[in-house]
């Protein structure tokens, strides 16, 4: 890394992609450590970990919209609805 006449850190196109990537991957909600292993020059290790991350979204989506049908649910008891009933005993 350099330093322009002032001090300030010189980075090169390189960096700054990885920089930008890193910052994209975070965004989307991988932890660092996933990032890490995302960016691994293996690609089939690099697309096992973003698939299982999606995995892992699109498992906590189908239990946030389990949770909103609880909560707009008609029933007057959770146990009168199998879905409510269900989503109350979820681990």
């Amino acid at each position: 890394m350099r330093r322009d006449g002032n001090g300030y850190r010189r980075y090169n196109h390189r960096a700054l992609e990885q920089a930008r990537t890193v910052l994209r991957l975070r965004r989307v909600g991988l932890s660092l450590p996933e990032v890490t292993a995302a960016m691994a020059p293996a690609k089939a290790a690099a697309r096992a970990v973003v698939r299982a991350k999606i995995a892992a979204l699109e498992e906590e989506i189908a239990r946030r919209q389990r949770c909103r049908h609880t909560a707009e649910c008609r029933h007057r008891y959770l146990d009168d609805c199998p879905e409510c009933a269900a989503f109350v005993r979820e681990d």
